[in-house]
């Protein structure tokens, strides 16, 4: 293959680099090792030839044939891939009524109401705590009597205002947590009294329904924590 000018070379190299910018096939390979083969042959008996030797031409062949991709498969770095979204779903309903009632064991039943008596004792505990510490004229005491029982007493200028004893265990009622204005009261007596309550989903805690010592009747079901409130305003409620 021989060029009359350097015009007809430039176009040649420029058609050939923009072989490149496609995807690698049979015909381009082909082509090039025609190309490759004829520059080998040509003599050097032109200007031309002499001017650029076989050498350089073999060296723009090679460097095309480097510039190609290897495999046919992969894009050239010039092939521009868009990814497509994914087909968009239909929207998922559903029902909002999708809750099943539970069920409760007996141990788990006992295990809430030792939980929540536990829970009980902690807060009078802190809760007198907290009274003495925020009102200098006032004395309180708390006494664990044993794991089911305790009391608690409050002073005000040394004379004794309110005082009150909770257990926990088996009454005339079935398991449940008793209040008593009485000291000595192990239970046998009481004023007011806390028993499960089973829900669907949960366990709670409701009272006797007995006359309530304070103005606000309790809610029917109560958390552990809405069961201290009920029996801690019942032991302040001289105070205030």
């Amino acid at each position: 293959m021989k060029f009359s000018s350097w015009d007809s070379y430039s176009k040649f190299r420029r058609e050939i680099t923009s072989k490149s910018r496609y995807i690698y096939s049979e015909e381009t390979n082909c082509f090039l090792a025609a190309l490759k083969e004829s520059a080998q042959k040509k003599s050097r008996s032109s200007k031309w030839d002499k001017f650029f030797g076989d050498k350089a031409f073999l060296n723009v062949v090679e460097h095309i044939r480097q510039a190609l991709p290897k495999d046919p498969t992969k894009p050239t770095p010039d092939t521009i891939q868009v990814a497509t979204a994914p087909a968009s779903k239909a929207p998922h309903v559903r029902s909002s009524n999708l809750s099943v009632r539970k069920e409760f064991s007996e141990a788990d039943q006992d295990r809430f109401m030792d939980e929540s008596f536990d829970y009980i004792a902690k807060f009078f505990e802190g809760s007198l705590d907290e009274l003495e510490r925020r009102n200098p004229e006032i004395e309180a005491t708390f006494k664990r009597i044993d794991a089911a029982c305790f009391t608690a007493r409050i002073y005000k200028n040394g004379r004794a205002v309110s005082k009150c004893s909770i257990c926990h265990g088996e009454s005339i009622y079935g398991n449940g947590i008793t209040y008593s204005h009485d000291e000595n009261s192990r239970g046998n007596s009481f004023n007011d009294w806390l028993c499960i309550e089973v829900g669907d989903q949960s366990l709670s805690l409701s009272t006797s329904g007995m006359p309530s010592l304070i103005h606000d009747q309790p809610e029917k079901k109560m958390t552990q924590q809405g069961a201290a409130e009920h029996f801690w305003a019942l032991l302040i409620k001289p105070l205030q």
